[in-house]
Parts: C-alpha cells; structure tokens; sequence
C-alpha cells in the first residue's frame, strides 16, 4: 500500500511525500530505539520520524515497485496486471500508464501520449525484480509432495486434528 502526502501547509507551500506500508517497519523501530542495522539483509524503507514531525521535511523522491505473486523466470512474460510501478507523478500497472497527479482515481490510461515514461518505469520494474529473485525462496524450489513446507504442516495439522475455528471475543 502506498501513501501519497500532497497538499498546502501554507500559501504557496506545497507539500509531497510517497510512502508505503514498509516505511513502518524503520519508523516503529526508531520509535522504539531498536537497533535495525543488525538485520540479514538491508532493509527497505524510510523512517517517517521526519515527516511527522515536520510535514515540510525534504523527503526525496522515490520508486516504489509492487509484485503480485511469482513470476517466474521471465518477468517480461508475466500478465500485465501483476505488478506495478509508482512515483510521485505517474503509476504504471502493466502496459497501463497514470498520470495521478491530475487523475488520483486512475481513470485515464496516459500511456500512449508518455511511451517514454512507460519504458523507463518498465525498465526500473525488471532490474528490480532481478534483484530481488535471490531472496524468492520459492521461486524455484521443487517440493517433495508438490507443497511448500508450511502448506505441508497445514494438511498434517488437519488431518491429526483439524484446524479450529478461531472467534475473535465479543467486545
């Protein structure tokens, strides 16, 4: 999920910042005075310390990419609705390009008039999921009964003992 902050402070003062859900993640912990730099592999996001103290504060753009699912090995192949890309100014889902600056809803495929903008944010999608295919656990493992470890423990847990049905309590 992303957060785009736009709007006026002050006459004349335009404030912007995209943000995302794992933005959370550094801002808990420098909330907390945990120590994230130990962590095995480097982690994604920004603090949001300095925008909630200051909502003027320089925060630099950014590209925030989105992966629905696996894609295999050639991303390029992958269905067009399956990932997406966003700036400040423009998301591309696919081959679909938005300007949200001036369309927030989305309503309006631009791509045909910015092919130029669909390339670059296309290009900046597929280097980024190579990077990130390491990490994939799954990506290419083949399991011994055709499931994934946890899916494994599932159907045991079920049929030893079945899986309870789980109620929050009545406030």
């Amino acid at each position: 999920m992303f957060w785009y902050w736009k709007g006026r402070l002050l006459e004349n003062t335009e404030i912007s910042a995209l943000t995302a859900h794992f933005d959370l993640y550094k801002t808990f912990c420098e909330l907390a005075g945990a120590d994230a730099s130990k962590a095995v592999q480097e982690l994604e996001g920004r603090s949001l310390i300095p925008l909630l103290e200051n909502p003027l504060a320089k925060w630099e753009p950014r590209i925030l990419q989105t992966q629905r699912g696996n894609i295999a090995s050639d991303p390029k192949k992958s269905a067009d609705k399956m990932w997406s890309v966003r700036t400040g100014r423009w998301r591309l889902v696919g081959k679909e390009l938005y300007d949200v600056d001036v369309d927030p809803y989305e309503t309006q495929d631009v791509a045909s008039q910015y092919p130029e903008v669909v390339e670059r944010l296309s290009k900046t999608h597929f280097d980024w999921y190579e990077t990130v295919i390491p990490y994939m656990i799954n990506h290419t493992n083949k399991w011994e009964k055709e499931l994934a470890p946890l899916e494994t423990l599932y159907y045991e847990q079920e049929a030893a003992c079945g899986i309870p049905e789980w109620m929050p309590k009545d406030i």
